[in-house]
């Protein structure tokens, strides 16, 4: 720890301050405020809000505390997430609370509250609390002797109150940037998601249709792949999932298609079909985790965890031809859209681009656009448009999931693959930018955290406000303490104590 500035001193917080103090005599039809746990802000560090109830009711089984105080949370995970805060404008200026604070009451013209208070909320004296806690897991605990041994850097009392001050002024500028910084990300989700609209709308793309009129509609390019698939399903040696692999229309899959056409228009040389209807849909499968043999070998291999709205080019498991041989999976070529198919979290929906040759496990949908010669980021960015109606596909039973059917009947505006790749080329000129103002506001955001921190490390270290010479010096207050702690018990007990006004 660097040298203290001049006037400055160290002092342990049982000095500073009377922790977890004994309460004094009140009329149990007091009212006074109540504060559970969830009543403190584990962001802000304040205490939200509270009820009123007698003090007859709450005296016993409870923390008792008292404006002024700091409460400071004591059990996991509580203290680490910030549930330390300055008791203000409290019923009758009293309370009682959850048996998980300690509470610290500052000595009077000693130490400042709010000083104590940005002390104990800094994250590192969090994080070496939390290396002290002890008890039993899921119930650890910060022990008071840990609190009353900390060494707190004592500042002159006035040069406190410029430091609090100053703190105050900073930490609100760092919170209203912060609340800024926050607002963004929502606002760049809203307009990617104009964009994409946009795209399968055929609006970015409108301009590219006039010059290139002459293009072959998208009903040409259907037909092709339907016609593919009859001769599939007339070939033999394929298995049955071979032959299902692209969907037929059948007048439930019209129905639906004409509904969504009526909702939402599309260029002439458009259509709307399954995603199944033009390209072939394959379930995967997991080879036996009881056959070694079957794992570790150099043929990749995908689980659902890894369809995240991205590109695959490795994969974290591979097995080995064995492996393949004795489970339902089959290889996909580069190009193949990948589709999460089970789950509540966010996987369901969520696609991936294969960058390499691959096989999946049975929780995605492997959807081999590359083998129609058809851009697979338009269906990947089409998916990545439709993530929530395609989770709501998926809902409705004990676990919420999509199959093979499904995903095949999932609509798709489809365009010519010439226009297809034009419409990638637009959408993703104009998602680069938002990505790259995405990355930078998650660094900003990390700067915004470590940027309190440090103020708070300069604060502490006597860096933050300038020294007055005038101040009457920290150790000059210690003696005063020190003093008064020595007088005997008789003498102190002479004093007034603290007079408990009645408000109803």
């Amino acid at each position: 720890m660097s040298p203290l500035p001049p006037g400055w001193t160290e002092a342990p917080l049982e000095v500073l301050c009377d922790i977890n103090p004994k309460g004094d005599s009140i009329d149990p039809l007091t009212p006074v405020s109540f504060v559970p746990m969830p009543a403190v802000s584990d962001e802000q560090g304040i205490i939200l809000e509270h009820g009123v109830r007698p003090f007859g009711e709450v005296a016993k089984g409870y923390t008792r505390f008292q404006d002024g105080d700091v409460i400071f949370a004591k059990i996991t995970p509580c203290m680490e997430n910030g549930k330390i805060a300055v008791a203000r404008g409290l019923h009758n200026g009293l309370a009682c609370g959850s048996t998980e604070f300690h509470v610290l009451r500052p000595r009077e013209n000693v130490v400042l509250a709010d000083y104590l208070w940005r002390f104990l909320r800094r994250q590192s004296f969090r994080d070496e609390a939390q290396h002290h806690m002890s008890g039993a897991v899921g119930q650890q605990r910060v022990p008071v002797e840990f609190l009353k041994k900390t060494l707190v850097p004592l500042p002159p009392f006035e040069e406190q109150r410029r430091i609090v001050a100053k703190l105050d002024v900073l930490f609100e500028r760092l919170q209203s940037a912060s609340a800024d910084l926050a607002a963004m990300p929502k606002l760049i989700k809203q307009y990617r998601q104009a964009v994409l609209d946009a795209a399968f709308r055929g609006e970015l793309t409108s301009a590219w249709r006039i010059a290139n009129i002459d293009t072959a509609p998208a009903q040409e390019f259907y037909e092709e792949r339907q016609g593919w698939a009859v001769k599939r399903t007339r070939q033999s040696g394929l298995g049955r999932d071979e032959k299902s692999a692209i969907l037929t229309r059948d007048p439930a899959l019209e129905r639906t298609l004409a509904e969504v056409a009526a909702g939402r228009s599309l260029p002439s040389t458009w259509l709307w079909c399954g995603l199944g209807e033009v390209f072939g849909t394959y379930v995967g499968a997991t080879p036996s985790r009881k056959e070694p043999a079957y794992w570790g070998g150099e043929i990749a291999w995908v689980s659902s965890g890894e369809v995240a709205f991205c590109r695959i080019s490795n994969t974290k498991e591979k097995i080995t031809s064995d492996g393949l041989a004795n489970a339902s999976t089959r290889m996909h070529p580069a190009g193949t859209v990948l589709l999460g198919m089970i789950g509540e979290g966010k996987t369901r929906g969520q696609a991936a681009i294969l960058d390499t040759e691959a096989c999946n496990n049975q929780n995605c949908a492997a959807i081999r656009v590359s083998e129609g010669d058809y851009p697979p980021e338009y269906v990947y960015w089409y998916l990545y448009a439709v993530y929530e109606r395609t989770r709501s596909a998926g809902a409705g039973n004990n676990q919420p999931a999509l199959n093979k059917e499904k995903v095949q009947r999932l609509p798709l505006p489809l365009a010519p693959p010439v226009e297809a790749s034009a419409v990638v080329r637009a959408l993703e000129a104009r998602l680069a930018p938002m990505q790259r103002i995405e990355d930078e506001l998650a660094s900003s955001r990390k700067h915004a955290d470590r940027l309190g921190e440090q103020l708070l490390g300069r604060a502490f270290r006597g860096e933050l406000v300038a020294q007055d010479p005038n101040d009457e010096p920290a150790d000059e207050l210690l003696k005063r303490i020190l003093s008064v702690q020595a007088e005997p018990a008789d003498a102190r007990r002479g004093r007034p104590r603290r007079a408990v006004a009645q408000e109803a």
